[in-house]
């Protein structure tokens, strides 16, 4: 005699739809007319399942770890039809709701094991990240799997002495605590995800908080008005004996001091527009002149920002230091691809590319602004505000230095951090500019290319910033 049973099955949920666009994978039981489902914990588009098998598609164009998951799909469908045949068998009623209740209260069946390299790329995929962000993820995970010394990483494996371990291996070579917490966060992000995924029951960073293990660093502060001016006194004596010709060489040279020097300047100058934009920068963008009531002549750039895509116009105006800083780059874009800077190379460069130049520039720029140890046979270097520093002191207590506000005394109250890096140019603009007299919120906002609702925010940080440096300088 046949026996009726209940109908378990995999389904698709097609009628809810998760963050990331993708449906739910329900395991179905249908008994007495009624149903209870339970989600498997993963997830896929319409396209990538298939309705005949009830299973994920395999081969060309199906997802990443298609035919791992799947294993583990058929087992959680075995596992659930032994609850079903062993009511059976003991002749026991049962319901829908108590097969998904048994099946709950098994142990999980074995994940399939996922590697980091291939999870990175379904990573990557599943979030629509930028491209910055995707290259900053490679790199995390490239040097993880340097930690590790291992081609392949499964991520059951990883536990949380390797991601501790890990961080103090970044330390000890060098990197900054900024660039550990960066990497570290990159690591747990996908760690989330895999956990979120279903490939994982447990992220290795659950347990360790990167917040209180690291503090963050901020290289980001500003440099007050007169430190500034003293900064530009020190820059015009570098080039001054230098000679046109090698000048315009050394700012043509990503690499250079020079070339560091300029665009921190430059950046200030053109309302602390960030570096990405300044080497998006063209000619076409920088043609106006319009002179003022006065009689004093400014160059209009109109330009978007590649944060939060608005429109920034920037006025300069064109004293004698803007013009000899500014004509060489213009000069440039002029005569070569249209580039105000000498970062991008190609019009038709992909945006890859682009990329990996923008961050060569940074870098490079960064670290002739606050030094480097040497590398690839470049000599180590103490960096520019060091030397910047050393020259305000010698300066003033030789006498070379003729300046109304600064002494032996408090020399010391204008030198700027070592470790300051090239985004201070934009606080630096911001502080100068919001502790103006008149200056509104939405002034700086316009300004500075950013949302109204968010700059309330970054004033105070700025504020705060500027506090401190003052009631330091009162202890001395």
């Amino acid at each position: 005699m046949r026996v009726e049973k209940a109908t378990i099955k995999l389904v698709l949920r097609t009628n809810k739809v998760l963050s990331d666009g993708t449906h739910p994978i329900m395991v179905r039981v249908n008994w007495g007319g009624k149903r209870a489902e339970k989600s498997t914990g993963y997830s896929c588009k319409k396209t990538k399942w298939n309705e005949k098998t009830s299973l994920l598609k395999e081969g060309k164009g199906s997802i990443d770890n298609a035919s791992q998951i799947n294993v583990v799909l058929s087992q959680i469908i075995k596992r659930a039809e032994s609850i079903r045949n062993d009511f059976i068998l003991k002749g026991k009623p049962y319901s829908a709701a108590e097969i998904i209740g048994k099946l709950d209260e098994e142990t999980p069946v074995n994940k399939p094991s996922v590697e980091l390299h291939e999870f990175k790329i379904v990573y990557q995929e599943k979030k629509h990240l930028r491209i910055e962000t995707m290259n900053s993820i490679n790199t995390t995970v490239n040097y993880f799997t340097a930690f590790m010394n291992k081609k392949t990483i499964s991520l059951s494996e990883v536990t949380k002495t390797d991601v501790e371990s890990f961080g103090r291996w970044l330390k000890n070579r060098g990197y900054k605590t900024n660039t550990v917490i960066v990497t570290l966060r990159n690591l747990s992000a996908l760690f989330s995800f895999a956990v979120e995924c279903g490939f994982i029951d447990e992220s290795p960073f659950k347990h360790f908080k990167i917040s209180s293990k690291y503090r963050q660093e901020s290289h980001k502060q500003p440099i007050s008005r007169e430190s500034l001016e003293l900064f530009k006194m020190f820059y015009k004596e570098q080039i001054g004996g230098m000679g046109i010709t090698n000048y315009l060489k050394q700012s043509m040279r990503i690499s250079s001091k020079i070339f560091a020097m300029n665009v921190f300047l430059i950046s200030y100058t053109l309302q602390g527009l960030a570096l990405v934009d300044m080497a998006k920068l063209t000619d076409k963008e920088a043609q106006q002149i319009v002179s003022s009531t006065d009689g004093e002549l400014y160059l209009i750039i109109a330009t978007h920002r590649s944060k939060t895509g608005k429109e920034v116009v920037i006025v300069v105006k064109t004293d004698e230091f803007t013009g000899a800083l500014l004509n060489p780059y213009i000069e440039h874009s002029m005569r070569d691809n249209g580039y105000f800077l000498p970062i991008i190379r190609k019009k038709d460069d992909t945006e890859r590319k682009v990329l990996v130049r923008i961050r060569y520039a940074t870098e490079w720029v960064n670290r002739n602004l606050h030094g480097h140890k040497g590398f690839g046979g470049y000599k180590a270097y103490d960096g520019i505000w060091k030397e910047f520093n050393n020259w305000l002191i010698s300066s003033v207590n030789e006498g070379k230095l003729q300046v109304d506000y600064v002494n032996k005394d408090n020399v010391r109250s204008f030198l700027i951090q070592e470790n300051t890096t090239f985004y201070a140019a934009r606080h630096t603009f911001a502080s100068n500019f919001i502790n103006s007299e008149g200056a509104t919120a939405s002034e700086l906002a316009a300004l500075l290319g950013r949302n109204v609702s968010g700059i309330d925010r970054y004033i105070r940080e700025l504020k705060t910033v500027q506090d401190i440096i003052k009631a330091r300088e009162k202890m001395k």
